[in-house]
């Protein structure tokens, strides 16, 4: 009987420390984005002026009871001058390793977006996307 508690006590230590883990990944990229611009051929990508329309943050744990130290982030940004740009951040040992700005096009901002028709209609009014 002790066994079984000491094995529930552990799943549930582990399960505890796996979402602090994710709360300071979350906090890590949050604080990267809030402050994190750059220049392009003279447009400045800043993500604190910008909408994040779509985000995705992965662990590199596959497993959802084993906390991670590795963490990827990528989110599609729309610029208030209507600018797309993907925002890319990666967290290895809990430390940032890198963050990048990427500048995209309507066209690529729109295909990544193509699965959800709602979101679709509302930054692409325009676009030929029929919903299913």
């Amino acid at each position: 009987m002790e066994s079984f508690i000491l094995i529930v006590v552990s799943f549930l230590a582990l399960y505890y420390l796996s979402k602090k883990q994710d709360q300071m990944a979350n906090s890590l990229i949050g604080e990267e984005y809030s402050r994190f611009e750059r220049r392009y051929n003279d447009i400045t990508y800043s993500c604190h002026d910008a909408t994040v329309v779509r985000r995705q943050i992965n662990s590199a744990m596959p497993l959802p009871l084993i906390p991670s130290t590795s963490y990827f982030a990528r989110a599609l940004c729309l610029t208030e001058d209507g600018h797309w740009f993907w925002f890319d951040t990666s967290i290895r040992r809990m430390k940032l390793d890198r963050t990048s700005i990427t500048p995209t096009t309507d066209e690529e901002a729109l295909n990544a977006l193509k699965d959800d028709p709602e979101i679709v209609n509302q930054y692409f009014p325009d676009s030929d996307q029929q919903s299913a």
